[in-house]
């Protein structure tokens, strides 16, 4: 079974028992792997696993045999818990169809308890395409909440993948001719955020922004 399935509702109604309204504030991580293209058969319950699975899309065309698997996260913001909400099997998921399965995703969270405020993903163009969607023109750090339209949901790219992120803009875009290029502004954030409670940039450290000699040596070895 793939979805927001029972048993992870089950899990969620469990969870948020338990939890104060401030510790059900969280937010979905979204991501994407690779999985192989067959199909398998499962005894239990009688049936072929590995075709595409996104029934709550009124278009879609689940016949194809998916090779992906597209995967939520809801991480508590004032909580330290990390729970699945639900997985599907897709083959070219589109940015439409990820807005969608996204909504889809959040309404059944909410509808649960929890209240998400914030959604994460790394910065694919099909996931960029979705934030298009949601933000109804290009994406910026907030789109209206799906669940509740007094709300925003506030958007954001994994800082993980920051220096994916910055390595890709190189690739598709002209950057640099006569300008500077500098840490500058880097130096001038790890500044502006220290002693701060909420961090932006929570691993971004001295180290980091103003390495030492031993740490520009390992970086010149390693080049």
């Amino acid at each position: 079974e793939s979805g927001v399935t029972l048993l992870m509702k089950e899990r969620l109604k469990e969870e948020v028992r338990h939890l104060k309204d401030q510790a059900r504030l969280c937010s979905t991580v979204v991501d994407k792997m690779a999985i192989s293209s067959k199909y398998i058969y499962d005894r239990k319950m009688d049936s072929y696993i590995a075709g595409q699975d996104l029934d709550h899309l009124i278009s879609a065309d689940n016949h194809n045999l998916a090779n992906s698997l597209l995967c939520f996260l809801l991480c508590g913001l004032a909580g330290s818990f990390k729970i699945p909400v639900g997985y599907f099997f897709t083959k070219g998921c589109t940015g439409a169809e990820l807005a969608e399965t996204i909504v889809h995703v959040t309404k059944k969270t909410e509808e649960l308890g929890f209240k998400i405020v914030r959604l994460v993903t790394d910065n694919h163009k099909i996931n960029v395409a979705a934030m298009d969607v949601l933000c109804k023109g290009p994406a910026t750090t907030s789109a209206p909440h799906p669940a509740d339209p007094s709300r925003r949901l506030f958007l954001a790219f994994d800082q993980c993948h920051i220096i994916k992120n910055v390595r890709s803009q190189f690739l598709v875009k002209e950057i640099g001719g006569q300008n500077e290029i500098s840490a500058a502004p880097l130096k001038q954030l790890y500044k502006m955020q220290q002693g701060s409670t909420v961090k932006p940039i929570k691993v971004l450290n001295k180290e980091a922004s103003v390495p030492f000699k031993h740490k520009k040596d390992e970086c010149e070895a390693q080049l």
